[in-house]
């Protein structure tokens, strides 16, 4: 059973509510003007599920998922644990709150003085969700208007190496990888006659671009920029704005249920030492063969791309994810210990 909708329309928990129907649960909105919180009931138990910017998933604690949310210090932890991650420096914008510190933290200023700009540049904001405040630089005079950018969005802004390779995001509850995704962005392939200009103008990467975000415009003229005038060999691929994000442009291109054992090791890893219990890691694969690089976890992650990849198969994830919710006893901050020896 479940009650009529608020005016406001979430997709999300649109996907939730036909998930109830499903399942034979009894769904309540919770906030009943903007419908933002809903309450799932089977059996006697219930849980309860959110949409933005309320938080989606009831598994994790908040001081886990406040964790997961500074992305630089995620990265320095898992490091730390022996797992690959990008080169990545954090600076400051409003140095006034800092004042008060002996040793404050690094300036933007200062960090893009001692910048070296021999492969592109990842700008971001240290919390930003969805690609919001990303650029990608190719030359030292495009760093200016990405910070400026991502600076809108967080005070802490990070530059990172920029990780070629596939594009992949593994989600994974009590430490297990349950689902993996490879995603795919808008690409320009060179025909070893025409400029990388001449390329970007005749495609339609441009039109569908510049209606996702500014980032994608910094990104585009710095690379244009940088390699604007040269012509790539037949068969090239260039993408001018590689972020996999679905609101920045990306497309899911393959989803399986089959995740490659390298990332069992992975997943129980980042479980334990960020005590979470559902997560998406983003990671790129530079070479078959090669260890993942970790981009970034996210403790609330969307399965909106499922959904665009498979119907059904995000159908069958989010009725686990939901029905796991509502009969589990759920721990406070933490992974079931006996997560992995169910798993066999």
């Amino acid at each position: 059973m479940t009650t009529s909708a608020p005016k406001y329309f979430s997709l999300f928990l649109s996907r939730v509510k036909a998930c109830a129907e499903r399942l034979g649960a009894d769904l309540q909105y919770v906030d009943k003007q903007n419908g933002r919180l809903v309450s799932l009931t089977r059996e006697g138990r219930t849980c309860l599920i959110g949409a933005a910017p309320v938080k989606l998933w009831p598994f994790n604690s908040s001081l886990s998922m406040s964790v997961t949310n500074d992305k630089e210090l995620v990265l320095r932890i898992l490091a730390g644990v022996g797992l690959s991650v990008p080169s990545t420096r954090i600076a400051f914008t409003d140095m006034a709150r800092y004042d008060h510190l002996k040793n404050p933290p690094p300036s933007a200023d200062e960090v893009v003085r001692a910048l070296s700009l021999e492969a592109p540049l990842v700008v971001k904001p240290n919390d930003g969700k969805g690609g919001e405040g990303l650029s990608i630089v190719h030359e030292q005079e495009g760093v200016t208007a990405a910070l400026a950018y991502a600076k809108r969005f967080c005070h802490a802004v990070l530059f990172q190496e920029y990780i070629p390779g596939e594009d992949i995001r593994v989600y994974a509850l009590d430490g297990l990888p349950t689902l993996m995704l490879t995603r795919a962005v808008p690409k320009l392939r060179g025909d070893g006659r025409l400029s990388v200009r001449d390329l970007l103008d005749r495609s339609e990467t441009r039109r569908e671009g510049t209606t996702a975000s500014d980032g994608y415009r910094i990104s585009v003229e710095s690379l244009l920029t940088r390699h604007g005038d040269r012509v790539p060999a037949a068969g090239e691929e260039i993408a001018p704005f590689p972020v996999a994000n679905l609101s920045q442009g990306g497309k899911p291109d393959t989803v399986a249920a089959e995740v490659s054992p390298v990332w069992d090791a992975i997943c129980e890893t980042i479980a334990r030492v960020l005590r979470l219990r559902f997560f998406a890691v983003d990671a790129r694969l530079r070479s078959a063969g090669e260890d993942p690089v970790i981009l970034e976890v996210n403790s609330n992650p969307g399965i909106e791309m499922v959904f665009e990849a498979s119907e059904a198969v995000g159908e069958k994830f989010l009725d686990s994810l939901v029905s796991r919710a509502i009969h589990e006893e759920l721990p406070n901050n933490g992974i079931q210990s006996d997560a992995r020896s169910s798993r066999r």
